[in-house]
């Protein structure tokens, strides 16, 4: 008997099943098909979904019907079709029976037809297998390659699952190798590829978020008018750009209006809970060949960022839209909408059209329902500022 040598799973192994599985396709689907064919009736059709080392990936949470086979004296395979598999099968070898199928409540002849159907199964796949080794060896863990089937019944289109484990002291998969570089890195110079502008961001807290408005400027501190940060996947670089002064708007110090620097004292906790606003343009299009060069104070032609749409978010969470201005030597976004405000319009909107599409109803329900209605629009109005609630940021105000 060959030894079980505790050994972690080889992290190759997932690249070398990229390259052997066109082998498995077209050896295991043909045989697992000449066997359904030949054990029942044709018309169960045999499909490959994947080939994987980890059991515990291919397993639904449906049970599965397991039937293992001796091999040879170092070797087993492992046969497991799921319950819907199971009802599959029976209904094409036994016919319909009338009852749902519970694979609790499997019955003897069940048991054995399903066993005889693995057994017929393994004899086919060893057809296919490399003979046993004659000498002992020493075995490792993770040393399985199992293949998932899709079983369908093409008449009623009913499907399930085929699990099929085969040893790889067993396996000979030819791979497919590179022979070398199809392309030529100046074949994708002029592709492009969309990447992400960070402006900047500044640090707001929450009540402060909650009392910005339309026509409000945000003067972001952690920004620079000459540099912007590219984002692409996990890449991070900061590029240099012309600033563009016309859109530079002057500093005017305001003693009057909304304090906005967070000197005033906090309505509650909550209010003084600070997070970071990011300001960033819409994504913007640059070739491979620019973002491969790209190097540490490069100038890059983005094509017209000025005129592009800034979001404004807060932990991914879009809390408004503006355009980009300059404030002295820093970046700024002058809002144009709150995001909670143009959704509580486009609801407003989405109720009028539904009243307009009920129908006709009695004219003194009508003209009490108008009522309602312009009580509630005036009462909206008078709540204007608060356009955030604690929900936005996950934080109950009642709690407090």
């Amino acid at each position: 008997m060959g030894k079980l040598k505790d050994k972690k799973h080889n992290p190759e192994s997932p690249g070398l099943l990229f390259k052997e599985y066109d082998w498995y396709e077209k050896l295991f689907p043909i045989a697992l098909q000449k066997s359904s064919d030949g054990f029942f009736l044709p018309g169960i059709k045999c499909e490959l979904m994947g080939v994987s080392k980890n059991i515990n990936l291919l397993q639904t949470k449906e049970s599965y019907f397991v039937t293992k086979i001796r091999m040879d004296k170092f070797y087993d395979m492992f046969l497991r079709i799921s319950a819907s598999g199971i009802s599959l099968l029976l209904n094409k070898g036994l016919g319909h029976s009338g009852r749902p199928f519970n694979i609790e409540n499997i019955s003897e002849l069940e048991k054995n037809v399903i066993t005889g159907f693995n057994e017929y199964v393994s004899k086919i796949i060893l057809q296919f297998l490399e003979p046993p080794p004659v000498v002992n060896f020493v075995r490792t863990n993770f040393d399985m390659t199992h293949l998932t089937f899709l079983i369908k019944d093409e008449e009623n289109g009913n499907c399930g699952r085929f699990i099929l484990s085969v040893p790889d002291g067993r396996l000979k998969p030819n791979r497919v190798e590179t022979s070398g570089d199809k392309f030529e890195y100046p074949d994708f110079y002029e592709c492009n590829t969309a990447a992400r502008l960070v402006i900047g961001k500044t640090r707001f807290t929450v009540k402060e978020l909650k009392e910005l408005e339309p026509e409000d400027v945000v003067v972001l501190e952690d920004s620079d008018i000459h540099s912007l940060t590219l984002h692409l996947l996990d890449e991070v670089k900061k590029v240099l750009i012309v600033p563009d002064m016309n859109i530079e708007i002057p500093f005017i110090e305001d003693d009057g209006g909304k304090d906005m620097s967070g000197e005033s004292a906090p309505k509650n906790l909550w209010d003084s809970i600070e997070v970071d606003m990011y300001a960033e343009l819409d994504p913007v299009k640059i070739s491979l060949g620019n973002l491969k060069k790209i190097e540490l104070g490069q100038v890059v032609d983005v094509a017209a960022i000025y005129e592009n749409k800034i979001t404004l978010r807060v932990e991914n969470k879009v809390i408004g839209h503006g355009e980009l201005v300059i404030v002295n030597d820093r970046y700024g976004v002058k809002i144009t909408d709150i995001a909670q405000k143009k959704t509580a319009k486009a609801e407003a909107e989405a109720n009028a059209e539904d009243e307009n599409a009920q129908g006709e109803a009695e004219e003194s329900a009508e003209e009490e329902q108008e009522v309602e209605n312009a009580e509630g629009n005036s009462e909206g109005e008078g709540d204007g500022e608060e356009e955030f609630d604690y929900s936005d940021f996950e934080l109950e105000d009642e709690d407090i």
